[in-house]
C-alpha cells in the first residue's frame, strides 16, 4: 500500500526531505514485480544483523518507462531507515 508519491524535478521547490540517519538499501534492475519479496528479505536481514526498523519503506524508481522501454534498463532502489536495536 503506497502512502505518497513524489516526482523529482529540476525546481528548487519540494515536499520531501529524505530524513538523516542510516538506511539498509537494496538496488535493482529490471521488472518491478521482485519489490514486495525483497521486503520481507530486507526486513529478515535488518533482525539478523540486530537492527530496527524506523520508518516506512521508500522505493525509487530511478529509471523506469518514463526513460526507457527496455525493462531489463529499469532501476529500482528500495531503502528502509534503521537504527541499532
Amino acid at each position: 500500500v503506497y502512502t505518497s508519491v513524489f516526482i523529482l524535478t529540476q525546481e528548487e521547490k519540494h515536499d520531501f526531505i529524505l530524513d538523516e540517519g542510516m538506511y539498509c538499501t537494496y538496488t535493482y534492475s529490471g521488472q518491478y514485480d521482485r519489490t514486495n519479496q525483497l521486503f520481507n528479505k530486507m526486513k529478515d536481514w535488518i533482525k539478523e544483523h540486530n537492527y530496527a526498523v524506523d520508518g516506512p519503506f521508500l522505493e525509487f524508481l530511478l529509471i523506469d518507462i518514463h526513460e526507457t522501454k527496455k525493462v531489463e534498463e529499469y532501476i529500482t532502489s528500495i531503502h528502509i531507515k534503521v537504527k541499532p536495536r
